[in-house]
């Protein structure tokens, strides 16, 4: 029998879910911003923070859809695995019923 490993993908799948969480844990953070200082360093660090919660929501939005597109393809390897299998053993069944 052909057998694509769903078991596999569904674990990487899995896997890939948790980083997508926990990026975009980071993404939602709040970064509470010096107000009382005029220092330009402190404008640039919030500017570079911002800059890193875009990052990190685009690599959360990325992941999430690598994570979609695994269930999907891991769903229609199963599927084409099953169709395969059928065809196979209707071809086995033929073929030996014709050298009988």
């Amino acid at each position: 029998m052909i057998q694509s490993s769903t078991q596999a993908a569904q674990e990487v799948a899995t896997n890939m879910g948790k980083a997508e969480d926990a990026v975009h844990s980071v993404a939602n953070m709040t970064i509470t911003e010096a107000g009382k200082t005029t220092l330009t360093v402190n404008e640039r660090a919030q500017e570079a923070n911002n800059e890193l919660l875009v990052v990190a929501e685009l690599i959360s939005t990325c992941f999430k859809e690598v994570t979609n597109n695994i269930h999907s393809v891991a769903k229609e390897f199963e599927r084409t695995d099953v169709e395969l299998d059928s065809s196979i053993n209707d071809l086995l069944r033929y073929s030996g019923g014709l050298n009988k």
